[in-house]
């Protein structure tokens, strides 16, 4: 009983939100937990630890331009637009790209740009699927 009854309290200490709604139609044999183990090698209890696709950056290249320009989505990159030069790009046809701003450098799509992310430890779920006929609501049941 303790076995079932300490994750549980570990869940309310840190302020997690039940998942007894979803139960009835969801079951995991694996979960994740945020980290809080002072002797974690990655985050050393803080919770977050350096994003490994930027290096703990923010940035990545950016994935739409290679030069930090694009082309100029008024003119079409012609660089004139009605026979008159395009206002838009100054007549060059490219302009700084959308994405990256022209720096070449993008957010990074797996920590959002803040260069950490959750450290994340998996919690092993060892109790047996209910089986029964009270254990789930009608047509919730598990496949057998």
């Amino acid at each position: 009983m303790m076995k079932i009854l300490a994750p549980v309290l570990l869940l309310l200490a840190a302020g997690c939100q039940s998942t007894m709604d979803r139960a009835p139609s969801t079951w995991y044999g694996r979960a994740e937990l945020v980290c809080h183990d002072p002797g974690c090698h990655r985050c050393r209890g803080q919770s977050h630890h350096g994003c490994a696709p930027c290096r703990a950056s923010g940035g990545v290249p950016c994935n739409r331009c290679r030069d930090g320009t694009e082309k100029c989505g008024v003119c079409k990159g012609d660089g004139s637009k009605d026979g008159k030069k395009c206002k838009a790009c100054k007549g060059d046809g490219k302009r700084n790209c959308s994405t990256c701003g022209g720096d070449r450098v993008m957010a990074c799509p797996t920590c959002a740009g803040r260069g950490q992310v959750c450290c994340l430890r998996p919690l092993v779920i060892s109790e047996q699927i209910p089986r029964g006929e009270d254990a789930w609501p009608k047509g919730n049941e598990p496949p057998q």
